[in-house]
């Protein structure tokens, strides 16, 4: 028995220990099996290969013999649900047999895992189908996971139109609570359609032009006798409307919207409309443009996030144009006690503005970079922030100067991050061959997509180098 794979579990019978151990006369065959002893608790994987020997096949299936050693050696019961045997050379009846016998299954070549084929050629996207199918089974299996179901029947009480209705309770958690908090945010956004109104709570759902009844008819003397959570259906029958006549107007308004409704047999069901817009299916994009409401375009957003930019730098100088980066300036304000002085130059007080670049050691890194680029460094941050959203170069100059400007910046606060946790110190040439180095790479990049925009900022990078 020879072994193809394995992980350091002890040492393993020999070979000849183990053939003793399944050579016997109750049978034999002479074509290899190929098993795969793989237990689920554990990434340990034993693959075994049989020769062509005559050997009894009752004795590999003998959970005393190989698995039970196994076990024992390494402390990982074999699933035999989740293992598969390979084959070839046996009859149907032999491998049902097999399968009967053991529980296992009959894999088939090549040997996959999450569907995708084990093997040293390059994988093509139809290798990757079976594994993309399982991801997107999963993402259409997320509204009947079993957090959603432990929501609706724990803490909705087993309907979803309690939502409405469901207060939050200290005995709740965070995020439940959350979630019910938000409901009246939600609420004018999803709109019950009436069919059978089996199921639309007739005070608490959103299913008229007038949102809630319970909000709407709030100024009425009593409740019109109807419980608190009846169904619409319930005040439906034999072909009318049974509600006590309309005293005011908002009940005049209710009484003649409910004539232009006929109830059918399909369900009920729930429709996102978010700004005159309707979906039955749930669109994330769309309820966060509509919560955060249109915001006009600062004049800085070109600077800070393009196409071909580092993404960790373009986020490094987002969170530093709306001075969201824990200098010590900010620090102190939060009341952190902490020495306020600059970790770069040691003399002045540490904040945004001083950092990028009125530092003295920012502005030699800064002064570096610029000649490179051809352009006048500014001192200060507002005038470089201005600097670099109004340039008026050619396409690829531009690109090579904005980032290199948000590399400059993002290699700065590392280095000031290393004093502050690492004690280390770098000089601002070698700071210099870190940024230069990866900006040549990044440059280096766009050769695939566009080899003459490569060229052209590759040269002007390394013109005066």
């Amino acid at each position: 028995m020879d072994i193809i794979r394995r992980k350091e579990l002890g040492e393993l019978p020999s070979k000849s220990t183990l053939l003793k151990r399944l050579t016997h006369s109750r049978g034999s065959f002479s074509s290899p099996v190929y098993m795969d002893f793989s237990s689920h608790t554990s990434s340990s994987a034993v693959y075994k290969r049989v020769s062509a020997q005559r050997v009894s096949w009752w004795d590999i299936m003998d959970q005393s013999t190989v698995l039970k050693e196994f076990e024992q050696r390494s402390g990982l019961a074999i699933s035999m649900q989740k293992t598969s045997f390979f084959a070839s050379g046996m009859t149907e009846p032999e491998l049902a047999s097999i399968q009967a016998s053991t529980g296992m299954t009959l894999g088939s070549l090549p040997f996959r895992y999450l569907g995708v084929p084990l093997n040293s050629r390059k994988l093509t996207l139809s290798n990757c189908e079976p594994l993309f199918q399982q991801v997107k089974s999963r993402f259409s299996s997320w509204p009947d996971s079993v957090w959603v179901q432990w929501f609706k029947e724990v803490i909705l009480k087993g309907s979803v139109h309690n939502f409405w209705t469901t207060k939050p309770k200290q005995s709740f958690s965070w995020f439940v609570n959350k979630l019910l908090k938000l409901k009246d945010t939600i609420f004018p956004l999803v709109k019950l359609r009436i069919q059978n109104g089996e199921s639309a709570l007739f005070w608490f759902d959103n299913w008229t032009p007038f949102g809630s009844l319970s909000d709407h008819l709030s100024n009425s003397p009593s409740r019109l006798g109807i419980p608190p959570h009846a169904t619409v259906s319930s005040l439906f029958r034999n072909g009318s409307w049974h509600l006590p006549p309309a005293r005011i107007e908002t009940q005049v308004q209710l009484q003649a919207y409910l004539m232009t409704i006929t109830l059918t047999e399909d369900q009920d069901y729930y429709e996102w409309e978010i700004n005159g817009q309707v979906s039955e299916r749930f669109k994330t994009g769309e309820l966060y443009a509509y919560l955060c409401a249109e915001r006009a375009d600062v004049q800085w957003s070109k600077a800070v996030w393009f196409s071909g930019g580092i993404p960790r730098h373009n986020f490094h100088t987002w969170l530093s144009v709306l001075d969201r980066i824990p200098t010590r300036d900010r620090l102190i304000s939060w009341g952190i006690k902490v020495d306020a002085n600059c970790l770069l130059c040691n003399s002045m007080p540490e904040s945004r503005n001083h950092l990028f670049f009125s530092c003295s050691f920012s502005f030699q890194l800064w002064s570096k970079v610029a000649s490179r680029l051809e352009i006048q460094p500014q001192r200060g941050w507002e005038d470089t922030l201005n600097q670099m959203t109004a340039l008026h170069l050619q396409k690829s100059h531009r690109l090579l100067v904005l980032t290199a400007w948000q590399a400059t910046a993002y290699w700065l606060w590392n280095e000031r991050n290393a004093r502050l946790h690492s004690n280390t110190f770098r000089s601002v040439d070698s700071i210099f061959k870190l940024l230069d180095r990866q900006l040549i790479n990044k440059l280096q990049s766009f050769r695939e997509l566009n080899p003459r925009r490569s060229s052209q900022m590759m040269q002007r990078w390394i013109r005066f180098a």
